[in-house]
């Protein structure tokens, strides 16, 4: 199922193709400083490699994304893990897992880096499902996150619970932090990083 995610980072709708792979990395680099901009189905590009008979394919490929980061740019390829094991063994040429557990695809890799690009491919095996599922309950929060504020005195009671309890829960936390309102606390940990288990 397809997802129209309104991107604040781009200013604009970004498309996964599916709810779940796709999804989970995009939400992913919405909210990593590292990656600056974030581009859906861009450009095809050729690949080439040998199949299980040794007749050479030439495919044009179109990845699910196109990332400007930091520190390096190239396309992105989002796949479930289950697709890639099945894939190393009917196109052992076109998807590899490296000593890691790392997955590749030789054939992209060689023509990103002529032009001094990237090309990785994300497994399902790469997502944080907490933090994916924390990502969207604070979504509202991280929309105005630069206009919303936490007073000093209540930042500084969330940080020293969260020092003495870490692992804190979203509900045990609340409990503790009172007289801080819900809002001010979710703001705190959208704004501010808090690590406590929104038990989403």
């Amino acid at each position: 199922m397809p997802v129209w995610y309104p991107s604040k980072k781009m200013q604009c709708i970004i498309k996964a193709e599916s709810a779940k792979v796709e999804f989970a990395f995009l939400l992913a680099a919405e909210h990593d400083d590292a990656v600056l901009e974030i581009w859906d189905q861009p450009p095809s590009l050729p690949l080439e490699y040998l199949d299980k008979r040794g007749r050479l394919q030439r495919p044009m490929h179109t990845a699910d994304y196109f990332v400007f980061g930091r520190e390096e740019c190239g396309w992105i390829e989002c796949k479930p893990t289950e697709e890639l094991l099945k894939q190393e063994k009917t196109r052992p040429n076109r998807f590899v897992r490296d000593e890691q557990g790392i997955w590749h695809c030789p054939p992209g890799e060689p023509f990103a880096a002529t032009s001094g690009l990237t090309y990785r491919v994300w497994s399902s095996d790469q997502i944080n499902w907490i933090a994916q599922d924390n990502a969207i309950y604070l979504e509202d929060y991280y929309q105005d996150l630069e206009q919303l504020y936490v007073p000093e005195q209540s930042l500084a009671i969330l940080h020293r619970l969260v020092d003495e309890q870490p692992g804190i829960t979203l509900a045990d936390l609340r409990e503790a932090a009172e007289g801080i309102p819900a809002d001010l606390i979710n703001i705190a940990i959208a704004k501010h990083d808090l690590s406590v288990d929104l038990g989403c």
